[in-house]
């Protein structure tokens, strides 16, 4: 009851309406970079949610949500006929970025801040890393896999955040691009 509760009114807040029969409720995960929350399964559409008030963020609107900012987040699911609505999750991302990495792995990030391409070079020990990219935002710009020390990335003016992340371990630059 609760459930249908919830989503009746999230239906009414936001204007959806749902099949009642179909099962689509999201689930939410968060990946271990303590940044990252994530849908366990694809839907044809999404729209992260800040709670409990359910007001839609801005341009998240991809299967992942790199939150920036403490608070509970929630996915609205589009599947079908189906619109649903995850649960609620309480986020404490951790507090700072690793600007000047001090591992063997280190990635660099120049210039920075940028006017609309910005350059990553890696060593070789990273090529195969998942490089992903998000907005200040939360939602993902790009993601690709590191296959070469030197990759120009061309970016949206605003501050953005890319990651890299290879068998366990994990870098983060936080960079700006002005116009």
């Amino acid at each position: 009851m609760k459930n249908i509760l919830h989503f009746t009114f999230c239906a009414l807040i936001l204007g959806f309406s749902n099949n009642t029969n179909a099962q689509c409720k999201p689930t939410i995960v968060m990946d271990a970079d303590g940044h990252t929350l994530r849908t366990t399964a694809t839907y044809l559409s999404y729209k992260w949610v800040t709670c409990p008030d359910l007001v839609i963020i801005p341009g998240a609107t991809s299967s992942a949500y790199y939150v920036v900012k403490s608070g509970s987040y929630a996915v609205i699911v589009e599947k079908g006929s189906c619109i649903d609505t995850s649960d609620c999750m309480f986020v404490n991302p951790p507090t700072g970025i690793n600007e000047e990495a001090i591992s063997k792995n280190q990635v660099s990030v120049a210039p920075n801040p940028s006017s609309g391409k910005v350059y990553l070079k890696s060593p070789v020990a990273l090529r195969g890393a998942y490089v992903a990219v998000y907005s200040i935002n939360g939602q993902m710009q790009t993601s690709f896999i590191l296959d070469a020390t030197e990759k120009y990335i061309a970016l949206n003016p605003g501050w953005h955040f890319i990651t890299v992340d290879k068998d366990g371990w994990r870098e983060t630059h936080k960079v700006l691009i002005v116009e």
